[in-house]
């Protein structure tokens, strides 16, 4: 015997669906699916069917190069509409299932007969005379509280609480960072600037040079033969006499 399911509408229509192969779909595939109100389905089939005839074309061109049109036609389609034909057959039923949902059905029964008319029959007499105090629109719910499976057990028992720590762990040890002294910053005085240098001129000769310290000894101990003598240091422009230097006054 072949099960199938049945779905039934809030209007009370009743629709079987065979669980499995389906040969009315294997043999008309997208005419059936258009018939069972799968619109969507029967265009995709159709669809399929003629890229997949012009992929086989193709193939069938580059093989034989001159076929036959009987030759041409009949590996063409017959390929195609076979292989169609499996996809229907295979997940057509799945696809009316998923349908008839969408469209507002509720799966309800689950029967065992020889065709669709037998399975309306059974259904029809399991829930009018055999089940006449479960009313037909409540199979479905008949259905799911045979299937639930019991309640978990409440658990009685109750672990043990987690011992109590008394002891506290011991702090960890503090790590104390001493920073390493500053240096010590000797402050140095900057050198003194270098003594001027002068050259003086005697008698029309050039002497020199000297420091000022060394002219003004000079000038202590023979201030009569230097006084009309001149003096020059560098970046002056030209010779001066040391009289009128401030620093020999």
């Amino acid at each position: 015997m072949k099960k199938f399911k049945i779905f039934k509408n809030p209007q009370g229509v009743i629709e079987v669906v065979k669980v499995g192969w389906s040969w009315p779909a294997f043999f008309f595939t997208f005419i059936w699916a258009m018939i069972k109100k799968m619109y969507l389905v029967g265009i995709g089939g159709l669809i399929l069917f003629g890229i997949v005839g012009e992929i086989f074309d193709t193939i069938i061109g580059k093989l034989l190069p001159n076929p036959t049109s009987q030759f041409r036609v009949f590996w063409e389609n017959a390929p195609v509409g076979t292989g169609i034909g499996v996809l229907f057959a295979l997940y057509g039923n799945l696809w009316r299932e998923k349908n008839l949902v969408s469209r507002g059905f509720e799966f309800v029964d689950i029967v065992h007969a020889d065709n669709v008319e037998g399975a309306i029959n059974k259904f029809s007499e399991e829930y009018k005379s055999g089940h006449t105090d479960i009313p037909l629109e409540n199979a479905f719910e008949k259905q799911i509280k045979q299937s639930t499976p019991p309640p978990i057990p409440n658990t009685t028992s109750t672990p043990p609480p987690l011992p109590k720590q008394t002891s506290a762990p011991p702090p960890l040890p503090v790590k104390t960072v001493t920073p390493p002294p500053l240096p010590k910053i000797s402050a140095v005085p900057p050198p003194l600037p270098p003594e001027e240098e002068w050259w003086i001129g005697i008698d029309g000769k050039q002497e020199g040079p000297y420091k000022i310290s060394k002219i003004k000894e000079l000038l202590s101990a023979d201030k009569s033969s230097l006084a009309d003598s001149y003096i020059w240091k560098d970046g002056m422009a030209e010779w001066k006499p040391i009289s009128d230097i401030d620093k020999f006054k």
